[in-house]
C-alpha cells in the first residue's frame, strides 16, 4: 500500500515540476521572437542597403622595371582616364600635363603599384630631403639655383659645379616672356615660357639630379644650344671612341663630336644625357671648362644632368612602367553610410519598421554595431532577421569583412 502511495506522489510531483517549467519560459522567455527571412521585405531591405551604400572603384596594375634600386623618378604618359587618382599605397604623385609622374622605391626587382581611379581624396605630400623656393632647390647633396626658372649654376657636395648656363633658340638667346613655379612635395617644377617653347626643370626628393623637358606644338621644330661654363672636371668619357683628359694649359683645346651622353671626371662626376644625338663642343683654357652642345628638338624632348660621386660610366637613371588590365571592383563604402532612418525609409519605401546594424570584422553576437541605422523598439513579438555577409571597400582599395544584420517587424 506505502508502495502504491509513493509512486502516485512521485508522478504528481514530476507533473507541477513540468508545470513549473512550462510556465517558467511562457514568463521568462524574450517577447520578441526572431525569425528567419519569411517576409519579402527584408530581401527589399537588404537591396536598397546595398545599391545605396555600395560603390566602385577602377583599378588597374603598373610594373615598373628599372637596372637602378632606390628612389628612382617615373615620368609616363597618363593613360588614365580621369586625373583623380589614388595609389593603393599612397604613394605621391603627380598629373602633370599627360603625365602621371611619381617616385618609385625599386630594389631591383619588377615593382608593382596599384593605381584606383574614381577617388576623391586630398594627398598629403612628404617632404623629406628637398628645399625649395622659386629661384632655388636643395636635393641630395645637390642643389641649383635658377634664373627665369632656368638653370643657371649648382653645386655638388657643397662645391661649385655648374658655373653658369645660357640658353639660344635657333641661334638667339633665350629671353622667356614668362616663368614660374610650383611644388608638390616630392617634386618641383620650373616653368619658363618663350611663345610656343615650354621649357620645364624636374627636381625630386633623394635624387640629385635634373630633368629638362622642351615641349613645343606638333610639327614646331627647333635647335638649342646650351653653352655650360664647368667646374675644371680632369677627364670626360662618351664610349671607347669619345673620352679623353683635359690639360688646362696656356693653349686653348677643342674636342668636338656627337654622342647621346657625356660623363665629366674629377674628385665627383657630371654626367648629361639627351634624348637624341647632341653635337659637343669643349674648349678647355687655364682652369676654363666649357661645353657648348647642340641638338634638334621635334616635339617634346629631355635632357637631364646627374651629379654622382662614382668614378666611373653612369647609365641613364630611368624606369619602364607597363600597364596591366584593370578591373572593377565593388563593396560598401563606411564613409558614405547616412543614419537618417526617416530619410531612408521615405526613400526605400518601406512601410515596416527596419534596423540595419553594420560591424565591421565582427557580428552582433561579439560586439557593439559601428553604424546603426534605426533603433530596434519592436512593437510587436514577430521580428524578421538576418545577418548577411559582405565586404566594405576603402578609398584606398582595401577590402575589410563586415556583417550587416537586418531586422524588420
Amino acid at each position: 500500500m506505502k508502495k502504491g502511495v509513493s509512486q502516485i506522489d512521485w508522478i504528481v510531483s514530476l507533473a507541477l515540476f513540468l508545470m513549473y517549467i512550462t510556465w517558467f519560459f511562457v514568463f521568462i522567455s524574450p517577447q520578441v521572437n526572431f525569425q528567419d527571412n519569411q517576409d519579402s521585405t527584408i530581401t527589399y531591405l537588404k537591396d536598397d542597403f546595398f545599391n545605396e551604400f555600395k560603390w566602385q572603384l577602377k583599378k588597374t596594375p603598373i610594373f615598373v622595371e628599372s637596372n637602378h634600386t632606390g628612389m628612382v623618378p617615373v615620368i609616363m604618359e597618363n593613360v588614365f582616364l580621369s586625373d583623380n587618382l589614388r595609389f593603393a599605397d599612397d604613394t605621391n604623385h603627380i598629373v602633370w600635363k599627360d603625365d602621371l609622374i611619381f617616385l618609385a622605391n625599386l630594389s631591383g626587382e619588377t615593382k608593382i603599384y596599384e593605381i584606383l581611379e574614381g577617388v576623391s581624396y586630398t594627398q598629403t605630400y612628404n617632404y623629406k630631403g628637398i628645399s625649395t623656393d622659386s629661384n632655388s632647390a636643395s636635393v641630395k647633396n645637390a642643389s641649383f639655383n635658377f634664373e627665369n626658372s632656368l638653370l643657371n649654376y649648382a653645386q655638388y657636395n657643397g662645391d661649385e659645379r655648374i658655373k653658369d648656363i645660357d640658353y639660344f633658340i635657333n641661334g638667339d638667346r633665350m629671353n622667356p616672356n614668362a616663368s614660374d613655379y610650383d611644388t608638390y612635395g616630392f617634386v618641383v617644377f620650373y616653368n619658363s615660357h618663350l611663345g610656343n617653347i615650354n621649357h620645364t626643370t624636374f627636381l625630386f626628393d633623394e635624387n640629385s639630379q635634373s630633368y629638362a623637358r622642351l615641349s613645343s606644338p606638333p610639327g614646331f621644330n627647333y635647335s638649342i644650344i646650351l653653352q655650360i661654363d664647368l667646374y675644371d672636371y680632369d677627364s670626360y668619357y662618351s664610349d671607347n671612341n669619345n673620352f679623353g683628359d683635359f690639360t688646362y694649359g696656356n693653349d686653348s683645346t677643342q674636342i668636338s663630336y656627337s654622342h647621346s651622353k657625356i660623363t665629366f671626371f674629377g674628385s665627383d662626376s657630371l654626367t648629361l644625357f639627351f634624348d637624341g644625338t647632341a653635337n659637343f663642343n669643349i674648349t678647355n683654357f687655364n682652369s676654363t671648362l666649357t661645353v657648348i652642345v647642340e641638338f634638334d628638338v621635334f616635339d617634346d624632348y629631355m635632357y637631364e644632368f646627374l651629379f654622382h660621386s662614382e668614378g666611373q660610366d653612369k647609365q641613364r637613371l630611368s624606369a619602364v612602367a607597363n600597364i596591366g588590365s584593370s578591373k572593377e571592383i565593388e563593396g560598401i563604402y563606411l564613409d558614405n553610410i547616412s543614419t537618417n532612418y526617416l530619410y531612408l525609409k521615405d526613400k526605400w519605401g518601406i512601410e515596416s519598421n527596419f534596423y540595419i546594424g553594420i560591424y565591421e570584422n565582427s557580428s552582433e553576437l561579439i560586439t557593439d554595431p559601428e553604424y546603426e541605422i534605426g533603433n530596434f523598439v519592436p512593437d510587436r513579438k514577430r521580428v524578421y532577421a538576418e545577418t548577411q555577409n559582405t565586404y566594405a571597400l576603402a578609398n584606398n582599395g582595401g577590402f575589410t569583412p563586415i556583417s550587416v544584420n537586418y531586422r524588420i517587424w
